[in-house]
């Protein structure tokens, strides 16, 4: 790790300055404002200016970058800011062409998630999912329309293209991957990635993806059970089903969970429901009532909005 200086800051002061994180290394040349970030001794990603200037303020209230490199995925984080300021080159940049704006990306992947390769999604769904003004998400979805990601017509709603899902699967597997390096490698909580993942998913080459999923042994599944597609971006079946469909006395294993709300992977942490667990459905009561399971020997009332944000398969063991 970095030495501690007198002043208290954590990394290299002056000079040649270079933090390691086994594979991952990271190099700041304060003098000419330059950043460098190298994988196994390649540059994958370089920010650099001709003008020795300061930081902007938002940079001068911070540590330089070096002193922010608690593990690898910090240093990505800060460099990629670093980089928007340096207008930096990136090496090994992703071959599937993907939308200009991180905004645009997000709705990308939505829509693939809504099942979109497949069907029409509506924009009022993917305001809903985003939290955004149904004005804004008809914005974004008309330039993806006129860059070839989409196919919309004004109340039918958006159809991926072809170009549309490899560019979805790519920023799905970005952060899916993501996830379980944090969680994994760098020792997260599973309810407090996801976040992360949105803000990292977009910054990352093909070179570190392939780093992190050769660090990962290459899994097949994010750490809520989401399968995390391979490196080929051929899409993954998935024929787990809601909790809240499982018929009585039906024996199931839980599959994968949704990601979105912190306080419901808490509370699915706390009783056990999580990917792998084995479970019955013992009652369905009426009027949209609970589900009553057993989990782990024992009967658990589970509420309708969890038994829904549960997927399980049929198991017979």
């Amino acid at each position: 790790m970095a030495s501690k200086s007198a002043s208290g800051k954590t990394g290299p002061q002056f000079g040649f300055e270079s933090v390691n994180f086994g594979f991952f290394r990271t190099t700041y040349f304060p003098g000419s404002h330059s950043v460098k970030i190298l994988i196994d001794g390649d540059p994958v990603a370089e920010a650099f200016s001709t003008v020795s200037k300061s930081p902007p303020a938002r940079f001068s209230r911070a540590p330089a970058p070096t002193y922010l490199a608690a593990d690898a995925f910090h240093s990505l984080y800060w460099c990629k800011y670093f980089f928007a300021w340096e207008k930096a080159t990136t090496v090994n940049a992703p071959s599937t062409r993907l939308p200009a704006s991180h905004a645009d990306q997000d709705q990308l992947r939505e829509i693939y998630l809504a099942g979109g390769e497949e069907t029409r999604v509506r924009m009022g769904k993917l305001s809903e999912i985003l939290s955004c003004p149904p004005a804004s998400v008809t914005a974004a979805i008309k330039r993806l329309h006129e860059a070839g990601f989409v196919q919309y017509e004004p109340y039918q709603g958006a159809l991926l293209t072809a170009a549309g899902a490899e560019a979805a699967v790519e920023l799905v597997r970005h952060h899916r991957l993501i996830e379980r390096f944090l969680v994994q490698i760098l020792g997260y909580d599973w309810d407090d990635v996801h976040e992360e993942a949105d803000r990292l998913e977009h910054a990352i080459s093909e070179k570190l993806e392939g780093k992190i999923a050769d660090i990962l042994s290459n899994p097949t599944a994010d750490p809520h059970g989401e399968p995390i597609p391979g490196a080929d971006l051929q899409a993954v079946a998935d024929e787990s089903y809601a909790l809240a469909e499982a018929e009585v006395s039906e024996r199931l294993k839980v599959v994968r969970v949704h990601d979105r709300d912190p306080e419901l992977l808490k509370y699915l942490a706390e009783i056990g429901l999580v990917p792998g667990a084995r479970v019955r459905v013992l009652e369905h009561l009426p009027f949209e009532g609970p589900l009553v399971i057993s989990l782990g020997g024992k009967s658990l009332p589970v509420g309708l909005p969890v038994a829904e944000a549960v997927f399980v398969n049929s198991s017979s063991g």
